[in-house]
């Protein structure tokens, strides 16, 4: 038996093809699209939120907001522009950014600034007085009294009054804005006042804790602590860890390297101090650490 097939089932067999044109002008478009959205007319972003910004330009801003408030005292205004660009985690940020600067030697005077920042945020009263705005002299406007004619030349002959001779008025006498006051605090000499050994269990190997406050005994931010031995020098500030106290700052000594340790640019070294050996109460020996205290007499 065959069966044979008519012209019209083979038209209904074959599935219909879809023109070409319809891909190639869809790619065209496609193409066009793109050259126009990049090169033509490129998105542009005009008074963006600064939280937006790239990360290279936030780390930008928050040295520009720490040198602003150096400059102004304004612990407010630095906490607002903070807040807009982080959000709640502002401190901790700012905190980071200026250990890492600190620890990468990249620019001691902004880490500086940074950090300084950091510690104020963690307390009631900024460490820089605040700039008071300058004020206005206004020099008053003086009239004369106009003359006054007699009842017979009021009649007889009516003369214009006079008009009116003014003063000059100065110009506004501007007070000088006055310049940053340096925290004297932090460059005042240092005293050691205390020294022992860390031994306590779970000490991180080596870890030397300095703790700087004045004569008040309330703890400083911002003081430089001096870490020096045979072949080098190391270099940190207190108030990168505002949790613990502002006046706190660590470091790390190697067991077999001799240091001598100073807090603020000038005032007392101690000498000679290397991590300490300790033991456990079953006789086992560990490498502690050091806590140092200093304050100004």
């Amino acid at each position: 038996m065959t069966f044979e097939l008519d012209d019209d089932d083979l038209h209904e067999e074959a599935p219909p093809q879809p023109p070409l044109y319809l891909l190639t002008g869809l790619i065209l478009g496609l193409l066009v699209g793109i050259f126009i959205a990049r090169v033509v007319s490129p998105l542009q972003y005009v008074d963006t939120a600064p939280a937006t910004l790239a990360e290279s330009y936030k780390t930008a801003y928050r040295l520009l907001i720490a040198q602003a408030y150096q400059a102004n005292g304004n612990l407010e205004r630095a906490r607002q522009r903070l807040y807009l660009l982080d959000g709640d985690q502002a401190k901790d940020i700012l905190s980071r950014q200026a250990q890492q600067w600190l620890a990468t030697g990249n620019n001691l005077n902004a880490a500086r600034a940074l950090a300084q920042l950091a510690a104020d945020l963690e307390q009631p009263n900024p460490s820089t007085p605040p700039i008071s705005a300058p004020t206005l002299e206004m020099g008053a406007i003086s009239t004369p009294p106009l003359s006054t004619l007699d009842l017979h030349q009021a009649i007889a002959t009516p003369t214009p009054s006079p008009s009116p001779t003014l003063t000059p008025t100065p110009w506004p006498t501007f007070t000088p804005r006055p310049s940053p006051t340096p925290n004297t605090a932090v460059q005042s000499p240092f005293k050691l006042i205390e020294q022992r050994p860390l031994c306590e269990p779970g000490v991180p190997q080596g870890l030397l804790q300095v703790f700087v406050s004045d004569r008040n005994g309330q703890p400083l931010a911002g003081v430089p602590i001096v870490l020096l031995w045979s072949s080098g020098q190391n270099v940190f500030y207190t108030g990168l860890y505002p949790a613990i106290s502002p006046g706190y700052a660590d470091a790390f000594l190697e067991p077999d390297t001799v240091y001598d340790v100073r807090a603020g640019d000038f005032g007392e070294t101690v000498r000679s101090l290397q991590a300490p050996q300790c033991k456990t109460p079953d006789g086992q020996t560990f490498i502690g650490g050091w806590r140092l205290e200093f304050s100004q007499p």
